[in-house]
């Protein structure tokens, strides 16, 4: 979940096209840059990405940390605390209606 939901990114047909410019696949599978290309902001908005688009797709590709989501068993809350919470959190019943 954390590889794909949470550090991932779907990439738009546009985003892929710009990136299948500037990597190749290689036949034993290597993926490998393009020699010397390069694509500037502008260079992809002329492909047809809107200003938008572009910064998406930079924002994508820039690396991001892998959040700690690691959960302290003894610092956890009881499971009755939840229990309290939902039943406070749940709508009442009134009693004249339900017959």
């Amino acid at each position: 979940m954390i590889d794909y939901d949470v550090c991932g990114a779907r990439l738009s047909r546009m985003e892929l096209g710009a990136l299948r410019q500037l990597l190749t696949v290689q036949p034993d599978g290597t993926v490998r840059a393009r020699d010397g290309m390069e694509m500037k902001p502008g260079d992809l908005e002329a492909s047809g990405m809107s200003p938008r688009e572009v910064h998406e797709l930079m924002r994508k590709l820039k690396a991001n940390p892998v959040p700690d989501l690691k959960v302290e068993p003894s610092s956890a809350a009881a499971p009755e605390e939840f229990e309290e919470r939902f039943a406070a959190a749940a709508p009442k019943a009134d009693q004249s209606d339900v017959e």
